[in-house]
């Protein structure tokens, strides 16, 4: 099957989807392609588990618009769940470098932060993921929801017992 050109076919497409199948094909065909069409693609190629490819094409899309937030967090939720022979360590690290450097390019981009907060939180880093989420409602509102998920309760409620208990203990040492 011969690639076609993203303006002839639309990201949604089904004939798209064909041509992402060749891994080879998408640099060479979207070079010149704007970021969001070139980030569409990379979300092709990451449903397909065509994660090498996936990478090239996220890469691409954050060089030539770092700010592009939305791109950031899928490509990091990629490497979250890219290389599956690889430890949970390792893709969690993965995630957490792209999900840095995001962030060194974008330090108040709330999308940003809740993504890492939420990485940080499956990782068991409750006071990290809880001023990380915080963070990211006080620069962007409608983001609160999060706040009131169960598991994200659940860590303000441990983080808050850990921080009373703690201040107890220094509060009983002479001084």
């Amino acid at each position: 099957m011969r690639a076609q050109s993203p303006s002839v076919c639309p990201a949604n497409s089904s004939s798209l989807r064909k041509t992402v199948a060749r891994p080879c094909s998408a640099p060479v065909v979207l070079r010149d392609a704007p970021a969001a069409a070139v980030y569409n693609v990379s979300l092709a190629y990451y449903r397909q588990e065509a994660f090498k490819a996936a990478r090239v094409l996220f890469e691409k899309t954050v060089r030539t618009n770092p700010s592009f937030d939305k791109a950031w967090v899928s490509y990091a939720m990629m490497e979250k769940r890219a290389s599956l022979a690889s430890s949970q360590a390792e893709r969690f690290a993965r995630c957490r470098a792209v999900l840095q450097r995001g962030l060194q390019l974008n330090p108040c981009s709330p999308r940003l932060l809740q993504a890492f907060g939420l990485m940080e939180l499956q990782r068991g880093n409750w006071l990290a993921a809880l001023m990380l989420l915080e963070r990211s409602v006080r620069i962007e509102p409608r983001l609160q929801p999060v706040l009131n998920w169960a598991l994200v309760s659940g860590a303000g409620g441990v983080v808050g017992q850990l921080l009373y208990a703690l201040n107890n203990l220094l509060c009983s040492m002479p001084g």
